[in-house]
């Protein structure tokens, strides 16, 4: 069993996309945080495969992209600064489920507090986790935390 001194949590990493279960995950984090008095970090990560066309990249829809990640980000942060927590927000582009497990490792986060929807049907669980959550459930970087989306 982990000590007190080696399971402190000094950097929390919200990923984002703004969906309401994102959302519900961003309020654990920031409760977290306070609670914690860890440091938080609101990613959200530009899907480099939804700013192509063709296999080309496209600069318009990755800015557009890029500034709805800015604007998602910024509104976590606010209510982070204003529950008195520090708090930044990063936006990268790449593939989602890599760049979640790399600026994990590279930020040396301690915990990651990530929204989940579900799957309505099987056919949606096996193409979704062919993506981001099969990357980050395969070889997670720091414990993890599913907060599951608000009931309908």
């Amino acid at each position: 069993m982990a000590q007190p001194e080696q399971a402190a949590v000094s950097l929390i990493l919200n990923p984002t996309d703004g969906s309401p279960a994102a959302l519900r995950a961003s309020d654990y984090a920031i409760y977290l945080a306070k609670l914690t008095g860890a440091r938080l970090l609101v990613l959200y990560v530009v899907d480099e495969s939804r700013a192509r066309r063709f296999g080309v990249p496209v600069r318009r829809e990755e800015e557009e992209l890029k500034l709805q990640g800015e604007a998602v980000t910024k509104a976590v942060v606010s209510k982070a600064a204003s529950e008195g927590i520090d708090a930044e927000a990063l936006v990268v582009v790449g593939q989602p489920g890599v760049a979640l497990i790399q600026v994990a490792r590279d930020q040396q986060a301690s915990l990651m507090v990530l929204g989940f929807a579900g799957f309505p049907d099987l056919e949606t669980f096996l193409l979704r986790t062919a993506t981001v959550w099969r990357e980050v459930l395969r070889d997670p970087p720091c414990p993890l935390l599913l907060v599951p989306a608000p009931q309908r």
